[in-house]
């Protein structure tokens, strides 16, 4: 898999954590998830969140990098 591929696929996963994010809200506001729960996970889904973020502008600096490399 290519970089390129590679930064699709973590756009893709940091979309998918933004969605469960709203429907971790909602299944604690309809009463599904309790409190506590909800916090636990929200807080992992963000520490996962941080991850995919960094990683995605890592992949971003390479793929630039490989880009003004090519052109030389």
């Amino acid at each position: 898999m290519g970089n390129d591929e590679f930064q699709r696929v973590l756009q893709i996963a940091s979309g998918s954590a933004s969605e469960l994010d709203c429907e971790l809200l909602q299944a604690k506001d309809f009463g599904y998830l309790a409190k506590p729960d909800y916090a636990k996970i929200a807080n992992e889904l963000s520490q996962i969140r941080k991850m995919l973020s960094s990683l995605l502008r890592k992949v971003n600096v390479d793929r630039k990098g490989q880009m003004l490399i090519a052109k030389c």
